[in-house]
């Protein structure tokens, strides 16, 4: 019976840190290769490789300086990976364009990353503390 208590209590602490580590953007490596960003409405909720195109709706191009202000409230803000299958993407989302043609859509609980080609490359859960995501967006679409 012990040892069952002591396997369980390092299951629950390797749980609670592996699941709890917060972590940032990196504002140097995104100013390097992030060519533009957009703020995007994607109108049907997307769980993973399902995302049509058609179903996002740009809300606003970000100019150079607006993306390098994002980029630099975006790399203060912690997140955090929950455990879980990934958190679909749906609302208001960021869309990012990387130099080498890649395409990353942050949601408040979701990343999903696309390739050169436009197919579906990966997805992960992702939650902001609080209301910083939702902060962040209503900085530049004045909602």
């Amino acid at each position: 019976m012990k040892k069952i208590s002591i396997l369980a209590a390092i299951l629950i602490a390797f749980a609670f840190f592996s699941g709890c580590s917060r972590q940032y953007y990196d504002y140097d490596e995104m100013k390097e290769s992030v060519e533009k960003v957009e703020i995007v409405e994607v109108r049907n909720y997307v769980w993973a490789q399902n995302l049509d195109m058609q179903d996002i709706i740009v809300k606003k191009a970000l100019s150079s300086e607006e993306t390098d202000e994002l980029l630099i409230q975006l790399s203060k803000m912690s997140y955090v990976h929950p455990f879980g299958d990934p958190r679909g993407l749906h609302g208001i989302c960021i869309k990012f364009f990387y130099k080498d043609n890649r395409i990353e859509i942050l949601g408040s609980q979701a990343v999903r990353f696309y390739n050169a080609e436009g197919n579906y490359d990966g997805g992960e859960s992702r939650s902001f503390r609080g209301d910083g995501y939702n902060d962040l967006i209503s900085k530049f679409l004045r909602i």
